[in-house]
């Protein structure tokens, strides 16, 4: 998978760290040079400082070919104009993370966006669990805590729990369509639906014992 992130903030540099160690390839572009050159510093990914509002700028470092784009510049009207720039483009999965509400509107209302994350200290987190389509909470260790929706990860319904099962991921419990709570799900369970799967995971897995498509 191919990610274009739109602002090198260090707050962010977790979890793009993550998504390059599952084997997705992260370009990092911004206007301003300082914070470029402190991601490079920390991240052994490819950073450029392109003028943001430079259609042609970005396509030369491969815009185009993006499958995701993470539109988390500082300024909003930046956030905006690359996020169209995307849907020009036909780039799939768009996720913006924007500080003023009416960007955010806008962004929903011209149906540009996929996701949109309002700045704040869950930023991150929230960003996540839109990559990803399931909430989840850090447990410790090495754990999470996951809450996967069959209504958008589809490709789960009819699904064994038997098949998800296995080192890396435990089924606590599933919340059926009518909201019936099923604890000590057998293995021969079949994932109907709009159910919700609540599991343990190992973190680093995640994509593999859910197979997220991402």
């Amino acid at each position: 998978m191919n990610v274009m992130v739109v602002g090198a903030l260090r707050e962010f540099q977790h979890l793009l760290l993550e998504l390059s160690r599952k084997g997705h390839h992260i370009v990092v572009v911004d206007n301003n040079v300082e914070r470029i050159k402190a991601l490079e510093e920390r991240l052994d990914i490819p950073c450029y400082n392109v003028d943001l509002l430079d259609y042609e700028a970005l396509n030369s470092i491969g815009f185009h070919r993006a499958d995701v784009l993470i539109a988390a510049h500082p300024e909003d009207s930046i956030n905006l104009v690359v996020s169209v720039y995307a849907k020009t483009e036909g780039i799939p999965r768009v996720y913006a993370v924007v500080s003023e509400e009416s960007i955010a509107k806008a962004l929903v209302g011209l149906n540009i966006a996929r996701g949109i994350v309002l700045r704040g200290a869950s930023v991150v987190a929230t960003l996540r669990e839109l990559i990803y389509g399931v909430r989840i909470l850090n447990v410790g260790g090495s754990m999470s805590l996951v809450v996967a929706d069959t209504r958008i990860l589809d490709h789960l319904v009819g699904a064994r729990v038997g098949e998800l099962r296995g080192g890396n991921l435990e089924v606590l419990a599933v919340i059926d369509r009518d909201g019936k709570h099923i604890t000590n799900v057998p293995d021969d369970y079949v994932i109907s639906e709009g159910a919700k799967i609540i599991a343990l995971v190992k973190s680093e897995k995640l994509e593999e014992s859910l197979k997220l498509e991402f």
